[in-house]
């Protein structure tokens, strides 16, 4: 009898054990383990830290969240640590399909600073993204410039560019809140309306990359795909009298008064500043806007209405974007393992659905788009998600280039040099860049 109770006592004792081992079973297996984050996404930053306490808790893996605002200055900071070899386990990096963007990708994964997912993302796990979001974070076989073929990232969200209105200045001004420019004519009109009654009409950041994301709206809207094609892939750069038309947009902007004051030179969040105080009707600016004004003045939001730039041309106004923050993983990272698994998790439906709803940026699922209801400005930037700029496969421009094309745009917006001067000006750095 004592002996039946001393093993029914030590059977229960090993049950207790088991419950226990399967209770804490991720903790101990996370136990220890700390991987670096590093992200650029300032409006997000508590977010994100709330989604590595979540984590934190599910599996056992700490996450050290780390913030260094600026897209541009972080991507410099990630590629001088992956050369160093000091990079962090995972990172937040611009999906954008702009070749210089794609280069500087595949230097990092020539240099160890980018993992392949290939093996470990499942075409069913790739089902709920949106292609396009994939395709600008992946290399195919044979590509130019010669990284290994795979996928390198997962999206955290989606975005494209519009123009943000403000519905209370354009009731001041007697123009219809419901009803924004949608020609160009009707733009430079309502512009002059809003400078006639005090108020700053435009902002936007052209001081950096700002001005030629415009413009490229514009030159598709003028030139048509034709016409960038002729351009970019067939060498006649912009000899076509119309590149003219393309720059003249600024000119018009200009001669009407719109830009608000110093804005030649300004960086994306002084325009972000002057909008979110209600200083500016309108502003040049991405669907992230409406996350920087949750955090600025949330109360400017159900008086934020979204357009498209209006037609200037007589082909379709695409916009810039079908992008956002791509999730990359070091594939040197001491626990690459814990890493990806992190990243599948960050970026699944679930995460992207609360992400979508507190961060006010644009779902990077097709699934979630459809399950979680934008309302408002946020709403009418993700019914526009299929203007996206297509894919054509146009031959990115010389760096050389596009540097003239923002200083150029910067001229004529104060006034020193015409557009007709600005396309002689290129075309003469273009032939140059050629030569070399």
């Amino acid at each position: 009898m004592k002996e039946e109770e001393i093993m029914k006592k030590s059977l229960s004792l090993v049950l207790l054990v088991s419950m226990i081992c399967a209770l804490f079973a991720p903790i101990a297996l996370g136990a220890g383990k700390t991987i670096v984050f590093w992200h650029y996404l300032t409006d997000r930053h508590e977010l994100m830290q709330d989604f590595a306490r979540e984590y934190e808790k599910k599996s056992g893996v700490k996450v050290d969240v780390q913030l260094f605002p600026g897209d541009q200055e972080v991507e410099q900071k990630i590629e001088a640590a992956i050369q160093a070899g000091t990079a962090p386990d995972i990172y937040v990096s611009n999906g954008s399909a702009d070749p210089a963007k794609i280069n500087a990708k595949a230097r990092w994964i020539k240099a160890g600073g980018m993992y392949n997912l290939d093996k470990d993302v499942s075409k069913a796990e790739r089902g709920n993204y949106i292609p396009s979001l994939l395709a600008n974070i992946s290399f195919t076989e044979g590509n130019h410039y010669g990284a290994a073929p795979g996928l390198y990232g997962l999206p955290l969200d989606s975005n494209n560019m519009q123009i943000l209105y403000n519905k209370d200045l354009f009731k001041k001004a007697g123009l219809d809140p419901n009803n924004p420019p949608q020609t160009w004519s009707e733009f430079i009109s309502a512009g002059k309306q809003l400078k006639a009654k005090g108020i700053t009409p435009f902002a936007a950041g052209f001081g950096t990359w700002l001005g030629i994301s415009l413009w490229e709206v514009y030159a598709w809207n003028i030139m048509g795909e034709a016409g960038m094609l002729a351009a970019q892939n067939e060498g006649k750069m912009f000899t076509d009298p119309d590149w003219v038309k393309t720059f003249q947009v600024f000119a018009d902007m200009r001669d009407a008064g719109m830009y608000a004051d110093g804005m030649a030179t300004w960086d994306n969040p002084d325009a972000e500043r002057l909008f979110a105080m209600g200083r500016a009707a309108m502003m040049y600016n991405g669907s992230w806007t409406f996350g920087v004004l949750k955090n600025t003045n949330p109360d400017l939001i159900p008086s934020v209405g979204a357009m498209l730039p209006p037609s200037a041309g007589k082909y379709p106004v695409y916009v810039q974007g079908g992008y956002g923050a791509v999730l990359c993983v070091n594939a040197d990272s001491k626990y690459r393992k814990e890493t990806v698994d992190f990243l599948k998790w960050i970026t699944a439906p679930e995460q992207q659905g609360k992400y979508a709803m507190e961060s006010f940026n644009l779902p990077a699922s097709s699934e979630v788009t459809k399950k979680v209801k934008l309302e408002g400005g946020i709403g009418e930037f993700a019914d526009d998600t299929g203007r996206i700029i297509p894919n054509v496969g146009l031959v990115g421009r010389p760096g050389e280039v596009d540097t003239t094309i923002i200083r150029g745009i910067q001229s004529i917006m104060l006034g020193q040099k015409t557009p007709a001067a600005v396309v002689k000006e290129i075309n003469e750095v273009w032939k140059n860049a050629l030569l070399k």
